[in-house]
Protein backbone atom coordinates (compact mmCIF):
# COMPACT_ATOMS: atom_id res chain seq x y z
CA UNK A 1 0.00 0.00 0.00
CA UNK A 2 1.07 3.32 -0.68
CA UNK A 3 1.12 6.35 2.11
CA UNK A 4 -1.94 7.93 0.47
CA UNK A 5 -4.31 4.48 0.69
CA UNK A 6 -2.92 3.75 4.56
CA UNK A 7 -3.87 7.65 5.51
CA UNK A 8 -6.99 7.35 4.56
CA UNK A 9 -7.60 3.89 5.97
CA UNK A 10 -6.65 5.54 9.06
CA UNK A 11 -9.10 8.29 8.71
CA UNK A 12 -11.55 6.02 8.09
CA UNK A 13 -10.62 3.42 11.49
CA UNK A 14 -10.95 6.92 13.39
CA UNK A 15 -14.11 8.04 12.11
CA UNK A 16 -15.16 4.44 12.67
CA UNK A 17 -13.94 4.72 16.74
CA UNK A 18 -15.51 8.32 17.13
CA UNK A 19 -19.21 6.47 16.48
CA UNK A 20 -18.10 3.54 18.68
CA UNK A 21 -17.07 6.26 21.36
CA UNK A 22 -20.07 7.71 21.62
CA UNK A 23 -22.01 4.15 21.39
CA UNK A 24 -20.45 3.50 24.52
CA UNK A 25 -21.20 6.62 26.07
CA UNK A 26 -24.87 6.41 25.36
CA UNK A 27 -25.92 5.02 28.02
CA UNK A 28 -27.91 2.71 26.91
CA UNK A 29 -26.41 -1.33 27.19
CA UNK A 30 -27.75 -2.77 24.02
CA UNK A 31 -25.76 0.02 22.58
CA UNK A 32 -22.83 0.11 24.21
CA UNK A 33 -22.71 -4.20 23.92
CA UNK A 34 -22.90 -3.38 19.74
CA UNK A 35 -20.31 -0.80 20.16
CA UNK A 36 -17.85 -3.32 22.09
CA UNK A 37 -18.30 -5.67 19.03
CA UNK A 38 -17.34 -2.95 16.60
CA UNK A 39 -14.34 -2.58 18.85
CA UNK A 40 -13.52 -5.77 18.83
CA UNK A 41 -13.42 -5.44 14.46
CA UNK A 42 -10.96 -2.41 15.26
CA UNK A 43 -9.08 -4.16 17.40
CA UNK A 44 -8.69 -6.60 15.12
CA UNK A 45 -6.77 -4.17 12.90
CA UNK A 46 -4.13 -2.88 15.35
CA UNK A 47 -5.70 0.28 16.30
CA UNK A 48 -4.29 1.50 19.07
CA UNK A 49 -7.26 3.76 20.45
CA UNK A 50 -9.48 0.91 20.06
CA UNK A 51 -6.91 -1.63 22.06
CA UNK A 52 -6.66 0.89 24.64
CA UNK A 53 -10.66 1.29 24.73
CA UNK A 54 -11.29 -2.49 25.00
CA UNK A 55 -9.33 -2.51 27.91
CA UNK A 56 -11.32 0.22 29.87
CA UNK A 57 -14.00 -1.76 28.87
CA UNK A 58 -13.07 -5.02 29.98
CA UNK A 59 -11.67 -3.07 33.38
CA UNK A 60 -14.77 -1.28 33.76
CA UNK A 61 -17.63 -3.90 32.51
CA UNK A 62 -19.20 -1.35 30.07
CA UNK A 63 -20.56 -3.21 27.31
CA UNK A 64 -18.97 -6.42 28.27
CA UNK A 65 -18.60 -8.68 31.29
CA UNK A 66 -15.97 -7.02 33.05
CA UNK A 67 -12.78 -9.27 33.01
CA UNK A 68 -9.36 -8.03 34.72
CA UNK A 69 -7.07 -10.57 33.03
CA UNK A 70 -7.91 -9.55 29.58
CA UNK A 71 -8.15 -6.20 30.19
CA UNK A 72 -4.70 -6.07 31.35
CA UNK A 73 -3.38 -7.56 28.00
CA UNK A 74 -5.49 -5.07 26.41
CA UNK A 75 -3.56 -2.03 28.33
CA UNK A 76 -0.77 -3.41 28.30
CA UNK A 77 -0.87 -3.93 24.70
CA UNK A 78 -2.07 -0.21 23.86
CA UNK A 79 0.71 0.93 26.37
CA UNK A 80 3.29 -1.23 24.48
CA UNK A 81 2.38 1.09 21.59
CA UNK A 82 2.82 4.31 23.30
CA UNK A 83 -0.23 5.24 23.50
CA UNK A 84 -0.76 7.93 26.33
CA UNK A 85 -3.96 7.26 28.86
CA UNK A 86 -2.23 3.70 28.74
CA UNK A 87 1.30 5.18 29.72
CA UNK A 88 -0.52 7.11 32.43
CA UNK A 89 -1.29 3.44 34.15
Amino acid sequence: MNDVTDQLENMTRDHQFFNIEQGLNSGDPSIQAQAVEQLKQLVDQQHIDSIYALGWCLLNGKGINKDIALAKHYLQQAKDHKHQQATEL
